[in-house]
Order: C-alpha cells, then structure tokens, then sequence
C-alpha cells in the first residue's frame, strides 16, 4: 500500500473516532438540566423535612407542657376544690393553676378546649414560656378545664389543650398545628 493512501485510512479512522469520543454541546447543557431539576426535587425534599421536625418538636413540647399540668392537678385529690398549685416558666412568670371545678370553655358538645375563644388568666389558662438561646424561646398557649362528672365529688375530670402562640399572620398560617388536647380522671 502506497503512503499516501495510509495516511488517507488513518485520517479518516481518527476522524470517525474523534466524532465518537466526548460529549457535545447539547448532550452535556442536557445533562446538566436533568441533574439541575433532580438537585432541586431533593432539595425540596430537605426543605420540606426540615419543616416536619420543626412542627414535631413544636408538638411534643405542647404535649409535655398538657401532660405536666395534668401531672400537677392529679397530684391533688380530687375532692379539693380550692387550692392552687404554681408552676414557674423559663421567662419567670409564675402561673397559677386552679383545682376548683371549671376554666376553659369546651367546644360545644365535646370534651375539647376551645381556643377559638379569646386567652383568660383565671388559673385556668397561661402563656408559658419554654427555655431557649435568646429568639428561641417559644410561647405556648395552655388551657385547662375541671369538672366533677355526674356530681361526683370525689372524681374529677381533666382536660388540658396546648398549642404554640403564632407570630405573623403568615408565619401562623405556614406553622399552624393543631391544640394538643390531653384529657384524665383523677379519683377513686
């Protein structure tokens, strides 16, 4: 075979392998725009979890905050009537917490607080605050109702709602979690 027709053959080979090898322009904006929309789907995703534990811890420390008022009401007996217990939040407000049969009005024809009524601070209702860095300290609203079912004197009935107090209109909108509602018999 003559040079020159060997040095056609190897141009053309490298000319057809150079076609093959690497990516063009198009494939890779293509492949940059899938992982672009695949980065922001799981970044949606991170978002969105993060706001899920947000309002998970915002709901356990209303139900601690239900369950500690209910704790302190049952350590009485039920047939007092007229004492007080106080509880002292991180903020150092002191809040009085009543035994005698009444507090929060309940949703009609239920057992649960309403909280569409406006706050009281009767010694049935406080704003506690819970501990935190400066700016993390959160408010919660906590209402407690009494009563002795069927007139009973020596059983008393318990229901303790919390929920977090809301900022903004917006941020309430975005953060709004349902009262946490904890209810008990405290008695014989």
């Amino acid at each position: 075979m003559d040079p020159m027709t060997r040095v056609a053959r190897q141009r053309r080979a490298r000319r057809g392998k150079s076609q093959e090898d690497g990516l063009t322009f198009i494939e890779l904006l293509m492949a940059m725009t899938l992982l672009t929309i695949g980065l922001s789907a799981v970044l949606g995703l991170i978002t969105m979890a993060m706001g899920t534990n947000n309002r998970n811890k915002k709901d356990t420390t209303a139900v601690l905050l239900a369950q500690n008022v209910v704790e302190l009401l049952a350590n009485v007996p039920a047939s007092v009537d007229n004492r007080t217990i106080q509880l002292v939040d991180c903020a150092g407000n002191t809040w009085n917490i009543s035994t005698t049969p009444g507090g929060a009005p309940l949703v009609s024809g239920t057992t649960n607080i309403d909280f569409t009524n406006a706050y009281t601070t009767d010694g049935y209702s406080m704003r506690y605050v819970t501990c935190g860095p400066p700016g993390q300290m959160a408010v919660y609203d906590v209402r407690w109702n009494l009563d002795h079912p069927g007139g009973n004197a020596f059983l008393k009935r318990v229901t303790v709602g919390a929920r977090q107090m809301g900022g903004t209109e917006k941020s309430s909108a975005i953060l709004f979690a349902m009262p946490v509602q904890i209810k008990t018999v405290i008695g014989i």
